[in-house]
């Protein structure tokens, strides 16, 4: 009958204990070099510590594994092939810069002291040190690739930086103008130089007649996902600055209200039917908040009134169509270059941000609200006004 052995289980080998206690020590210095790695550091950051190499040769294939998966490196057999020194592309620059190979072709350990013979090492002697590739992150927030999206009044202002960013994003552009052909050319030249394709419509947003046609010519030349009505009056400069209050009013009414109002409801009847589509009307900050002066009185107005109607909207297309709106609150256009000092003081004063906002602060929130990532987005009036209080 056999008898069970008695012998102790002998302690690990001291060498053993000291590898797994430099392991630990190297553990900061690992981490650290595969953080930097990541980061896109210089070369001489991104290389990993000498003495992690010199630990790693020295372990028995078992915890060689072991330690494998945990640091995130493997052994090779021997060969002559090495990185590419002068990668074509940052991101393989990251992984030659992050990685090192030792060809250990022939090495030999030190000879035994006792017989002076010299063995040839393991296979394990040769290893490669890899970090993952890095790869740059292509832009998928916000991203409008594949849409068609109509901005109207998009020859200058806040049209035209919307028009861009939507092009951008990878969106097909349909821009419209009155008067201003030659502005809404070269819109459309910066849109086709981001790669992507428009079309062109002059359009009298306050005549019933010329809205109709021009919805019609944007559903006849391609699909439309999404409409952004910009298009406004502008009472502040150029030839409505001195006209009387009533004709200010009046075309307001025509342009920021109706126009508005049924280029909405047409589009929204098309996207109802298609399955899908965006509506965005520009709004007003401080429309519900009021303003002293002829300006304020009228733009409340006509901005309170697409607000409303831009909830009212949101809740009858839903769930198919969303409807929102963007208020903008002191963004430096065409008025806001020239003003007086008392103005740009007024802005500094009452903006907690001290800067005017920019067109391209409302294009950015307008290409959110029209990609997918909006897409439990409707019926809000958004403000983008830096928290302008009053």
């Amino acid at each position: 009958m056999a008898m069970a052995s008695n012998k102790a289980v002998p302690p690990p080998r001291p060498e053993f204990r000291r590898i797994s206690r430099a392991l630990l020590e190297q553990d900061r210095s690992i981490r650290g070099a595969r953080r930097m790695a990541q980061n896109r550091l210089t070369a001489s950051q991104r290389r990993v510590p000498d003495a992690r190499r010199s630990i790693l040769k020295r372990l028995p294939p078992g915890i060689f594994r072991r330690v494998a998966r945990w640091c995130g490196c493997r052994r090779r057999r021997a060969t002559r092939q090495r990185l590419p020194t002068k990668p074509t592309s940052p991101c393989k620059s990251l992984a030659a810069a992050s990685s090192g190979t030792r060809l250990n072709k022939n090495r030999t350990s030190p000879p035994n002291a006792k017989t002076g013979d010299v063995q040839p090492r393991t296979t394990f002697d040769t290893y490669k040190f890899t970090h993952h590739e890095a790869t740059l992150p292509t832009m998928t927030f916000a991203n409008l690739s594949g849409k068609r999206i109509v901005v109207t009044g998009s020859s200058s202002g806040i049209g035209r930086a919307i028009a861009l960013e939507c092009a951008a994003a990878g969106a097909d552009v349909v821009l419209s103008y009155r008067s201003s052909k030659d502005r809404a050319a070269a819109v459309a030249q910066e849109v086709q130089k981001l790669g992507q394709a428009t079309t062109v419509i002059q359009v009298d947003i306050a005549d019933a007649t010329s809205r109709a046609a021009f919805a019609q010519q944007c559903v006849e030349t391609g699909v439309v996902d999404a409409i952004v009505n910009n298009a406004g009056a502008d009472l502040l400069t150029g030839a409505m600055k001195n006209a009387d209050f009533a004709t200010k009013l009046q075309t307001l009414l025509d342009v920021d209200v109706t126009g508005t109002i049924e280029l909405s409801r047409t589009f929204g009847q098309h996207f109802t039917a298609q399955g899908h589509g965006s509506i965005i009307n520009i709004g007003w900050d401080q429309s519900d908040r009021g303003m002293e002066g002829n300006s304020g009185e009228l733009f409340a107005t006509a901005k309170n009134a697409v607000m409303g109607f831009t909830r009212s909207l949101s809740v009858s297309l839903a769930p198919t169509v969303r409807v929102n709106c963007i208020a903008p609150g002191w963004i430096k256009t065409a008025w806001g270059a020239e003003t007086s000092d008392y103005w740009q003081q007024r802005v500094m004063d009452e903006t907690p941000l001290k800067r005017w906002g920019l067109p391209e602060d409302i294009a950015n929130m307008a290409r959110f609200l029209l990609s997918d990532e909006a897409a439990y987005i409707t019926g809000q009036v958004i403000n983008v006004n830096g928290g302008a209080v009053r």
